[in-house]
């Protein structure tokens, strides 16, 4: 079971690293042309302009997050990069990836 779990866990790894990966081009472009690309890759649309703004300050703290990350990676062999949940929030992001009550109540 260790390596069944081991064998997954090596394969989502890949499947992150080509999706995260950035091209020496989008190192380059500015924010706006990032969130740009961004929507464009995730099929991303939003009902109007001021949640379109809203996103795209989620998107902007995530870069600076994702900039930070990767300068204290220079001498790795990846980098971390936008995902499709970047233009979430923290609270979204808490909700999409631990449901439920935490591990630590349910210890308790």
């Amino acid at each position: 079971m260790k390596s069944l779990i081991t064998i997954s866990a090596s394969i989502t790894v890949v499947q992150a690293a080509k999706l995260l990966a950035l091209t020496d081009a989008e190192e380059s472009l500015t924010v706006d042309q990032l969130f740009i690309n961004f929507k464009s890759k995730f099929n991303k649309s939003y009902p109007n302009k001021q949640e379109e703004a809203r996103r795209k300050q989620f998107f902007i703290k995530t870069e600076k997050r994702i900039k930070s990350i990767n300068s204290n990676l220079e001498n790795a062999d990846f980098k971390v990069g936008h995902n499709q949940f970047s233009d979430e929030d923290d609270n979204e992001k808490k909700k999409r990836f631990i449901p439920g009550p935490s591990l630590r109540t349910l210890a308790q």
